[in-house]
């Protein structure tokens, strides 16, 4: 969690941008082909919130699509940049946090993948987000939230939903043998 009081929110400095980076993994994860469609048809710039180490956002330039990142990790920004350069891309990253978004131009399409918006844990901050990231689509543009949902045990990325009745249960835990 940050140390600021006035930020309710989790964030990503010294090792746990590091050790989050690798669990990207370097091959694309299923949310990949889905929102490079949707970049790809609604065209011109967008806008990755929460972009981290650039897990998707790297990708995305590389395949020639225009997309500018947005972190509150300096850490997590700071890698990215490594990675780009070491690809021998430019991307522009703003270090802000999703409920401060705050540049001067639209996007036709923003994204928060990898449940990413629901790091911000104060009611307020998420509304503001919300009308923020409103605020700075185009006219028709895009708002695109991937949120979590309880999956199959063992399968974070199952087609199969738990809890199909609508009842709450635990993720990813496994009781012992002794209960």
């Amino acid at each position: 969690m940050s140390s600021n009081t006035d930020e309710k929110f989790m964030s990503w400095t010294g090792l746990a941008a590091q050790a989050w980076d690798p669990s990207g993994g370097d091959e694309p994860q299923r949310d990949f082909p889905f929102i490079k469609a949707l970049l790809e048809k609604n065209g011109g710039v967008s806008l990755d919130v929460g972009c981290g180490t650039g897990r998707l956002l790297l990708r995305y330039l590389a395949a020639g699509l225009e997309v500018e990142g947005l972190d509150s990790s300096a850490d997590m920004l700071a890698i990215c940049r490594e990675k780009a350069a070491a690809q021998g891309l430019t991307p522009v990253l703003y270090q802000q946090s999703m409920h401060k978004l705050d540049v001067s131009h639209q996007y036709g399409t923003i994204y928060v993948p990898c449940g990413t918006f629901v790091l911000l844990v104060d009611r307020e901050q998420a509304w503001e987000a919300l009308r923020r990231m409103y605020d700075h689509l185009e006219p028709g543009g895009t708002l695109l939230l991937t949120t979590f949902s309880p999956f199959d045990k063992g399968e974070p990325l199952s087609d199969h939903p738990r809890g199909g009745s609508g009842e709450w249960e635990a993720l990813w835990d496994d009781p012992l043998p002794d209960g």
